[in-house]
């Protein structure tokens, strides 16, 4: 389990991964766009810097998982 899913691994990690994936690459096309209010700016700038930080959460314990299973 990570955090706030309550799936099991094999479930939520692919789908975490290429969800967050997703909004993290749209979030990026929407703040490159010079007409957005900079309240849109400042809530796209967040989100984006959370879903950021879940990839590297989800990224680091596959890594530890490939680590642990080739011992």
């Amino acid at each position: 389990m990570l955090g706030f899913f309550t799936a099991s691994d094999e479930e939520t990690a692919p789908r975490a991964f290429w969800g967050s994936l997703g909004l993290v690459v749209a979030t990026s096309a929407i703040l490159l766009q010079t007409f957005n209010p900079d309240w849109l700016s400042h809530i796209v700038f967040y989100v984006r810097v959370f879903f950021a930080h879940v990839l590297l959460v989800l990224a680091l314990a596959r890594f530890l998982q490939l680590a642990k299973n080739a011992q």
